[in-house]
């Protein structure tokens, strides 16, 4: 009797679980038994790869986890090598090594990743129980669901023939509505949803088990009222599960190895290099497992092209920021020609806090950050006076509305104009072996409801979140 391949992945990821926890608890840092065991892990990873591809899960789960054990072999390395990572003497060390390979973000640890979305405000200001906690999370899943649904409705799929070989090259401008249409339909939105679905649904069952608490599962995204730069959109928005192990490799590799000087133009651009690097390597891993060919080049050129972007779009800021400097050594010299002295001295003013305001756009560390991340930190007592100043604060530091819109059109251009490089193909694949959307759940089936009652319900629900749970976009 055969066993089922699914099976098999099933134990080889246990069992490399075990192996870790062991070495975490048990090997002080360094250790040279962490080493002995490395080539084993290396090995259970490809395994791990090859059962996963050989089992039987359908296309959709295969795209979304198949980069999961590159991943899970990242974060190895980087708690038994880089971050070393050393429970020894710790009383409840199993739970916490535990801990650290489920929640990947190091939520509550001394190595918890920096600028953690913080709750929402409602949720910092009146802390909800165990109880109010999972209604709210419940209340929103649902919602999600039904966007979900109805984004995947039949009527609201492309024409097959607009993913064919090649087309995601092409720029006709029929093709920029398809692909515009293509990305946020049937690609960035759905993928959003199918995660934060999945994460609430684990925040639900950890903290309503009780074995967890709410400020374990804070939120995966960040807020879209923040998120007008490609910067903002992949630092602050966009969920951070690999994080922490993909930035501890590149900062091994900048700072240990090759010795950039740190803070520097040139090592902020080469890690971000080395993060999207390795982001597109597990996301071709991924398209391994799924059975997604030819693709490679087309995900090695959306990673990697993001970094481009990054330092386009920091030269465009920079050359503003150079512009409004320039005027306001004018208007000083105007000023001062005609006594009118206190003006431009207030003017100046004025333009020091712009600059300030437009650092903390473009991502840098600010006191606002800060205090924000600080309140959204596990364990953190949340003071609502304090909470109160801070939303002040990050209101006060938005940067004027025409600003925020062009960010936004950029960033929407930008997304539109890069993501079909990646997900064309897997689209491609999907349409060829399932005829689903590659948004659709494992289960796969056609909608239920008809596409007008679902889009009344996901308004309606909606309105009943803003108003009842106050969500935030």
């Amino acid at each position: 009797m055969a066993i089922s391949p699914d099976l098999c992945f099933v134990g080889i990821l246990v069992l490399q679980n075990l192996v870790t926890i062991t070495l975490l608890t048990r090997t002080p840092r360094s250790s040279f038994l962490r080493w002995i065991c490395l080539p084993s892990m290396l090995y259970l990873t490809y395994l791990e790869v090859v059962l996963n591809r050989l089992g039987e899960t359908g296309f959709v789960i295969k795209i979304r986890t198949g980069g999961h054990a590159f991943t899970f072999l990242v974060q190895l390395v980087n708690l038994l090598f880089v971050t070393n990572v050393d429970l020894t003497t710790k009383a409840d060390k199993s739970k916490v090594a535990f801990q650290l390979l489920l929640g990947i973000r190091g939520i509550g640890t001394p190595w918890q990743i920096k600028h953690i979305p913080p709750f929402p405000r409602v949720m910092r200001t009146h802390p909800p129980g165990r109880t109010q906690y999972v209604v709210r999370q419940l209340a929103i899943v649902i919602w999600q669901t039904l966007f979900f649904r109805l984004l995947t409705s039949p009527v609201l799929a492309h024409d097959p023939s607009i993913y064919g070989y090649g087309q995601e090259f092409v720029y006709t401008p029929r093709n920029c509505l398809n692909r515009f249409s293509a990305t946020y339909i049937e690609g960035v939105i759905p993928a959003y949803l199918f995660l934060d679905i999945v994460y609430r649904l684990g925040a639900i069952i950890c903290v309503g088990s009780g074995d967890h608490s709410i400020s374990q599962w804070p939120p995966l995204f960040g807020t879209l009222a923040r998120s007008y730069s490609i910067r903002l959109y992949w630092g602050r928005f966009w969920h951070q599960y690999l994080r922490w192990p993909f930035t501890s490799i590149s900062n091994c590799i900048t700072v240990r190895i090759l010795r950039l000087p740190k803070p520097s133009l040139l090592e902020y651009y080469v890690n971000a290099f080395i993060v999207f690097a390795l982001s597109g390597y597990m996301h071709i891993i991924a398209n391994v497992v799924a059975g997604v060919e030819g693709a490679d080049r087309s995900v090695w050129l959306f990673f990697l092209a993001q970094v481009p972007a990054l330092m386009f779009e920091d030269g465009v800021q920079y050359l503003w920021g150079a512009l409004q400097r320039y005027r306001q050594r004018r208007r000083r010299r105007r000023g001062c020609g005609h006594g009118y002295g206190l003006k431009v001295q207030r003017e100046g003013r004025v333009v020091q806090e712009q600059q300030t305001l437009q650092g903390q756009q473009r991502g840098e560390k600010g006191d606002v950050v800060g205090a924000v991340a600080a309140a959204a930190s596990p364990g953190a007592d949340v003071d609502a006076d304090a909470v109160a100043d801070v939303d002040a604060g990050a209101g006060a530091g938005l940067p004027p509305l025409w600003q925020r819109c062009v960010g936004y059109a950029w960033l929407t251009a930008w997304l539109a104009f890069s993501f079909p490089w990646w997900y064309y193909p897997i689209m491609r694949t999907l349409k060829m072996k399932t005829g689903q959307s590659a948004a659709t759940l494992s289960s796969g089936g056609a909608v239920g409801l008809e596409v007008p009652v679902l889009a009344g319900l996901v308004a309606a629900g909606a309105v009943v979140l803003h108003v009842v749970f106050k969500a935030e976009p």
